[in-house]
């Protein structure tokens, strides 16, 4: 006998309504993993998974002579689906940054099925990946403020040595 939404403790909010009633998997068995993690939990698990796993897969290289530079990964989104997940990385110097770009979705399948060897999921999802310049503005903020700073203290000095005068 299957349990009903109201054993389950109430309205489940973010839960998979649709797929709680009566959803068996295997030999007829009802994930309770499923039924008890709310969606959006899981897909942000997922997704910090496929960052750390991906990040290491590039850490070791590619083999490709497309993918050059410093390569970060600063995101992982995954769809609500778990079909897909979007990579958003960062490359430096910038100049490198659509040649690697296209060298990482050439190698998405083959990085793809190495996840699916080190990770324990029923079904992988695509990797798409998608240049993120956020380091890049960072960068440039960064040296904005810090031009800002520089130009303060010069007027702070300023103003204290027009104070010293007669």
């Amino acid at each position: 006998m299957l349990p009903v939404l109201h054993d389950l403790g109430g309205d489940l909010g973010p839960l998979r309504r649709l797929r709680l009633c009566g959803q068996l998997f295997g030999r007829g068995f009802l994930r309770l993993d499923v039924l008890l993690f709310p969606m959006k939990q899981r897909v942000d698990q997922i997704a910090s998974v496929i960052r750390r796993a991906v990040g290491s897969e590039l850490s070791r290289g590619l083999h490709d002579r497309r993918v050059k530079g410093l390569i970060s990964v600063t995101d992982v989104t995954v769809g609500k689906d778990l079909a897909e997940a979007t990579v958003h990385v960062s490359v430096l110097p910038a100049e490198h940054a659509q040649l690697t770009l296209h060298g990482l979705q050439h190698a998405a399948p083959r990085l793809r099925a190495r996840l699916g060897k080190s990770l324990s999921l029923r079904r992988i999802p695509r990797l798409r990946f998608r240049l993120d310049d956020s380091l890049k503005r960072q960068a440039e903020f960064d040296r904005a403020l810090g031009e800002v700073r520089r130009f303060d203290g010069h007027a702070a000095g300023d103003l204290e040595t027009e104070g010293e005068g007669p």
